[in-house]
Formats: C-alpha cells, structure tokens, sequence
C-alpha cells in the first residue's frame, strides 16, 4: 500500500507553510492523492514529498507517525482563534441566561402606601396586607397627645413678674390689663382652651377637659425627665392665682 502524508504533515516535512507547498505543487504540476480512510482528506505521497525536497533542496524531517493513523487535518492558527472566541461568547451567553433565570424567580417589591390625609389634617393610619394592598378593615386616625398639641401653636401665657405682679400675655392682643381673680380674669379664662402658667416656685401648661359635661374641667401638664403628668385643676372659676401656684409646685416637686 501506497504511504500517503496529509498536507499539514508535509508542510512540516518540508518545514514550509501551506501556501508555499500549494505554490511548489502547481509549479510542479503535481495531483494531490484522496486519504484511503477519508476523502475529505488530500495526502500527497513519500515520492511526491521526496521530490519536491529535491526541487527545492529541503531536507525531510523524519515522519512523525504512520499514515494509517491520521485522521483529520490540523487547523489552521486563525481557525483555533475563532473556535476560542465562539467558546468564549457561548460562555459568556451561557451565564446571562442562567441570571435571568435567577431574576425571574425573585419575588416582587413590596410598597407600603403613603399615610392618607383626612379633611381635619390628621393623618390616618392603614394596615399592609402582605401582598402589599392597604387593608380597607383598619382605618384610625392619629390623635396627639396634649403636649404634642401645644407645641404647635403659641398659648396665652401667665407670668409672675416684678413687683409682685403677674403679667398677662394673649398671642393675638399683646399684654392684657387683667387683674387675678377679678372678673374679667375669669372671663378671659372661660375664652380659652389653654394657657401657660410660670410661677414663683414652677411652672405648668392648662388644657381643659371634657370629662365633667358643660363645665368643661382644667388639667394642669407637664412634662419632666421625658415623663408626663396630669393633674386635676378643677372648672374654670377654681382657677385662681393660688390654685394655679400651688399645683405649679406641685408639679415642679417631680423634677427634684
């Protein structure tokens, strides 16, 4: 049986590259022979390979392996770059798939509503579900506290001043002319909803009340060491200069 070396192996023969051995074969007006085993492959045989090294006065490497044993020709170097760079890409395409998938199961963002305001400027409270849709069974309003309530706006206000005196301040008038415990005093107080009282030996907000019906009882508030306390003051007519020291000591005991 004829011995047969497929292309590439004779380029290594002939230690040329392929495009100089094509070029020696048409010079040559040498055929190619077909590989017994595969037609695919084109072979040149050792009398061919052996004459052109004496064409062109190249010495043969030794063979490397028996041609019983080739199958496929060797790629060329810029085919191995692209089959490398076609690997990279499926890789890569590989790994986007498999983080979308990742993103498809991840459960969906939950949103909480915002508090929705009532006509009277509280806001209202409402209960989250789980799948994050307000619950219409939970619908209370947010009520603040006295001391909370007080804080927003200025009260009219009672100071012990010099003199022995007690000056009287309403937010929208000035300073009033109002002697304690007269008429007008208690008049005034009857128009309020509360006051502030700073007095010789301490001080307290008043907020009336609603727990007594008509007469519409005073509570004295302070707040001490992030405490707060409420104490009875009695109706509007009760609230006289002592009454309002004394519950002010009262008060200001809790803070030594």
């Amino acid at each position: 049986m004829m011995t047969t070396f497929p292309l590439l192996t004779c380029c290594e023969m002939l230690s040329i590259d392929p495009k100089t051995l094509r070029n020696w074969l048409r010079q040559a007006n040498m055929s190619l022979q077909i590989h017994p085993a595969d037609r695919r492959v084109k072979c040149l045989s050792m009398e061919q390979v052996q004459h052109l090294a004496a064409l062109h006065s190249r010495a043969l490497k030794s063979n490397r392996t028996d041609t019983s044993s080739v199958s496929e020709p060797l790629p060329f170097p810029e085919e191995v770059a692209r089959l490398k760079q076609m690997a990279h890409l499926e890789a890569q395409v590989a790994a986007l798939q498999q983080q979308l998938v990742q993103l498809r199961h991840l459960p969906p963002p939950v949103t909480f509503p915002a508090p929705v305001q009532q006509e009277d400027g509280q806001a209202a409270c409402q209960k989250v579900s789980v799948d994050g849709t307000p619950d219409a069974g939970c619908h209370r309003s947010w009520t603040p506290l006295p001391a909370e309530s007080r804080r927003r706006r200025v009260l009219p206000l009672i100071e012990y001043g010099a003199a022995d005196t007690y000056v009287i301040v309403c937010p929208q008038q000035g300073e009033l002319p109002l002697a304690p415990d007269s008429p007008e005093w208690f008049a005034w107080l009857a128009s309020l909803s509360s006051f502030r009282f700073i007095g010789k030996s301490g001080r307290l907000s008043a907020c009336r009340g609603y727990d007594q019906g008509p007469k519409r009882t005073w509570y004295a508030y302070r707040t001490i060491h992030q405490q707060d306390y409420k104490q009875y003051l009695g109706t509007t007519d009760h609230l006289t200069i002592s009454c309002l020291e004394q519950m002010a000591a009262k008060l200001q005991s809790y803070a030594e």
